[in-house]
């Protein structure tokens, strides 16, 4: 869910050439690439029949930038197992989205750092997305998920990308140092780490 240019659906295409794929989008104006593996789908994931999906063996990937809890309760009741959450933004007032790090963490949402966010509210083009501190959307998701694993930065630079101390909030990375010029490209984009995760969903009935 959220193709934009079809970055994603290259590289699925890439590592799973065998796969079945649901390109999912309310917009296809800047869609780039064209996957022969996969149907396109217009509009909101939720507006969709997902009932001949085969749940368990799918992967949800999620780059759409819409409320992650709203999202992962969503997967929960539709019988999905396991999603992938791009944009995971922390702390509460970065970003243009409600994420699950900001959930667990009881933080609540205030955007004021995000120019996409006030960009979009000027236009008129988004609605007012702030999230109260509280601790109950935490644990809603402790009840529904059965494991949540933030991925490491490969590399982690002094600050985020907001002008925060990396050193204080972005976890150890996997390298510290560049020794091929590939690793370079990592290093270049470590900027734009964002707490990215894996979940896998508890069944209904647990």
């Amino acid at each position: 869910s959220g193709v934009l240019g079809g970055q994603g659906t290259w590289l699925i295409d890439q590592a799973l050439p065998n796969a079945k794929i649901y390109c999912v989008d309310i917009d296809w104006s800047r869609r780039k690439y064209t996957s022969n593996n996969a149907e396109y789908l217009t509009g909101d994931m939720t507006k969709h029949d997902w009932s001949n999906i085969p749940k368990v063996s799918t992967l949800v990937f999620i780059d759409d930038h819409q409320n992650m809890f709203e999202r992962c309760k969503y997967l929960h009741l539709e019988g999905f197992k396991h999603v992938i959450f791009e944009d995971n933004y922390f702390p509460n007032n970065v970003g243009d989205v409600y994420t699950l790090k900001m959930a667990f963490a009881g933080i609540g949402y205030v955007p004021t750092r995000d120019l996409r966010y006030w960009y979009h509210r000027i236009k008129g083009t988004r609605k007012d997305i702030k999230v109260k501190p509280n601790s109950v959307d935490g644990k809603t998701l402790e009840n529904i998920i059965d494991i949540y694993k933030e991925l490491p930065p490969i590399f982690r630079l002094a600050k985020t990308r907001w002008g925060d101390d990396a050193n204080k909030i972005v976890p150890e990375p996997l390298l510290m140092k560049v020794s091929t010029d590939y690793e370079k490209i990592f290093k270049s984009e470590a900027k734009w780490y964002t707490w990215m995760c894996y979940v896998k969903l508890k069944s209904k009935t647990q």
